[in-house]
């Protein structure tokens, strides 16, 4: 089988199913629900989407606009944007149907970039969510750090205590981004091998893997994991600073 610790299943399998391949990685429909609850329990009614023109942001983007209406949300605009699209355009449009949330998602620094700081300059303060991109660009010296302030944004919730003892202890320094899926993803190979069956995907969607990452797993008919744990969060910048919010 191929595994992939760090890819969206719902990209990489959707439309068209490569029944031996397989992901790891959290689902996207997990981040959506995420956020919008999050949004729901800040008292957001309105809200506009702006990501990244891509395969997984689309998919995201699908997610999200469809979890907003299920809880009530009313989406008043849902738009990708190309690298050097001008961003003055999108936020145009942002203030004339006035939410009081924008979600925006991109991994692109140049896109990023323009976004956050045509924004924070016109917008007057509209609340802004993403994705886990916000935190790295809390250390990346294009960002000014003003323009993240108090945005709020996903990630995968942070490893078990056990895990990053462990970690930390073999290698001298904290779990990195995906080392946990990394480490699922080498023992469930691990676990293929040591069983070698004649039929990939029947061991693959027949099998409960236990994971560090989950716990206990199993792979769905478009090879994402089936779990009682979404395992993603919700985090703020405040004065700087990634705060846990839930």
């Amino acid at each position: 089988p191929l595994i992939s610790q760090d890819a969206a299943i719902e990209s990489v399998n959707v439309p068209v199913n490569h029944p031996n391949v397989f992901s790891l990685w959290y689902r996207t429909a997990s981040k959506a629900k995420t956020t919008i609850k999050d949004m729901v329990q800040s008292g957001v009614k309105k809200l506009y989407v702006v990501t990244l023109n891509d395969a997984y942001y689309a998919t995201l983007r699908q997610f999200l606009v469809a979890e907003a209406e299920k809880q009530g949300i009313i989406v008043v605009g849902d738009e990708a944007l190309n690298v050097g699209d001008d961003t003055r355009t999108s936020i145009a449009k942002v203030k004339r149907e006035k939410p009081n949330a924008v979600f925006f998602g991109s991994y692109d620094d140049t896109l990023s970039v323009a976004f956050f700081k045509r924004y924070y300059e016109l917008t007057g303060g509209v609340p802004l969510w993403g994705d886990e991109f916000v935190e790295q660009n809390i250390s990346n010296q294009n960002f000014n750090p003003i323009w993240l302030e108090g945005v709020r944004y996903y990630v995968p919730a942070e490893p078990s205590s056990e895990f990053s003892n462990a970690y930390t202890a073999r290698f001298g320094e904290a779990p990195r981004f995906s080392a946990q899926t990394t480490y699922d993803t080498t023992h469930i190979l691990a676990a293929y091998l040591r069983a070698m069956p004649t039929d990939v995907s029947e061991y693959m969607r027949s099998t409960t893997f236990d994971t560090v990452t989950y716990g206990s797993i199993t792979f769905d008919a478009i090879g994402g994991v089936i779990t009682n744990t979404e395992g993603i969060t919700m985090k703020s910048i405040v004065k700087g600073k990634p705060v846990v919010q839930i």
